[in-house]
């Protein structure tokens, strides 16, 4: 009976385990947001509500969905009152929970609005595949342009100018930089030059480290072959001892790993 009753309790608390784990974050972002209701606690909690819808984890939880949602969008009203530079960022997030609510066209005027109060990429990306998949190239350059003048990070610019020129649906380079203010065209064609230059710098440092682990390894099958006929020398000379065959082999094993360390050693590992 015990023993029945220990297996129910584990299976119940496995069950109740497995009910609250797929909300978890949500329940942590908004407890600290509780605690301390600011820009950055109220990105994260929309951020772990969006998460959890994407992955399903609302899916048996309507309500809870509904709940939270809103929780998200309120908090994120009453943050964004005193957020300063952040607010064009709290609004797109604004947008990415009245995505996932379903209100698609609003989604999409609030990521206006967050992107006319300051480029962000949030805003930015998000209205750049949109209008790619919409083939309306006007849009994409008038976010693009401005989007990519604002990222101060290289490679994150210059990942933006890729999705970017993705999103024009181009057929030729011209196409897809047209959208281009001269000033990013100028940053673009030094960056990638550098970028390319860098790139041949590390194939030729490849190519002279890959022909110097080549000479190290032939140097040490020549070590290795020369410790064998040694090895093969002393037994010879054994004539059947066990015992002498066997200091035969650890003195072929000590060679052996002799010319292993030396490898080692000029490859620097």
């Amino acid at each position: 009976m015990r023993t029945l009753t220990l297996l129910f309790v584990a299976v119940f608390l496995a069950l109740t385990g497995c009910a609250s784990a797929p909300l978890a974050q949500v329940d942590a972002a908004r407890a600290d947001a509780v605690r301390t209701p600011g820009a950055r606690q109220a990105q994260a909690f929309a951020n772990a509500v969006s998460s959890a819808a994407r992955n399903g984890e609302y899916n048996k939880f309507p309500k809870t969905f509904a709940r939270d949602t809103a929780e998200a969008i309120d908090l994120l009203d009453r943050t964004m009152q005193t957020a300063g530079p952040d607010t064009a960022t709290l609004i797109a997030w604004r947008a990415v929970i009245l995505r996932v609510q379903g209100h698609e066209d609003e989604a999409v005027a609030e990521m206006e609005r967050s992107f006319a109060t300051m480029p962000n990429e949030l805003a930015g990306e998000a209205l750049v595949t949109l209008y790619g998949q919409r083939a309306d190239v006007a849009s994409v350059g008038r976010i693009c342009a401005p989007l990519c003048m604002s990222i101060d990070d290289n490679d994150e610019r210059m990942r933006m100018i890729n999705v970017c020129r993705d999103n024009t649906n181009a057929t030729s380079a011209e196409g897809e930089t047209a959208w281009m203010p001269p000033e990013l065209v100028r940053w673009y064609r030094v960056e990638r030059e550098r970028r390319h230059e860098a790139q041949v710098d590390a194939q030729v440092r490849q190519a002279e480290q890959d022909r110097e682990e080549r000479v190290v390894v032939r140097q040490m099958e020549q070590c290795t072959a020369d410790c064998k006929q040694r090895a093969l020398y002393c037994q010879n000379k054994c004539y059947g001892r066990v015992d002498c065959e066997n200091r035969c082999v650890d003195i072929n094993n000590a060679c052996v790993d002799g010319c292993a360390a030396e490898a080692r050693e000029k490859l620097g590992q």
